[in-house]
């Protein structure tokens, strides 16, 4: 039995702090399925299947960074910078035939 339980939870943060400021601030993770299921697996075999025929990009949605012109900066959380950005994306759609608009 501890005698200060409080204590102890906040040795253990104190210990973990650093741990959790590399995996906040200095790791990139990879979300890809491909590398979490093994290839040899029936699943893995499906995923790789999936990929062949659908492509990667509809299994696998690009990511798109969206910055304001330096020549008229516009703050990340504003309506306009929305409304700009949204605009681009529905252009986007437009030039890539097949692509469900709901996806935006």
């Amino acid at each position: 039995v501890v005698a200060s339980p409080s204590a102890v939870l906040a040795l253990l943060t104190l210990l973990f702090l650093p741990f959790l400021y590399v995996t906040s601030v200095d790791s990139v993770y990879s979300a890809e399925l491909t590398s979490l299921v093994p290839a040899s697996m029936p699943a893995g075999l499906a995923l790789r299947e999936l990929e062949t025929r659908f492509g990667t990009g509809l299994l696998y949605p690009y990511y798109i960074l969206v910055t304001s012109k330096p020549s008229n900066p516009q703050p990340l959380f504003s309506a306009p910078f929305f409304a700009a950005a949204h605009e681009v994306l529905q252009q986007m759609v437009l030039a890539v035939p097949g692509t469900p608009r709901q996806n935006i």
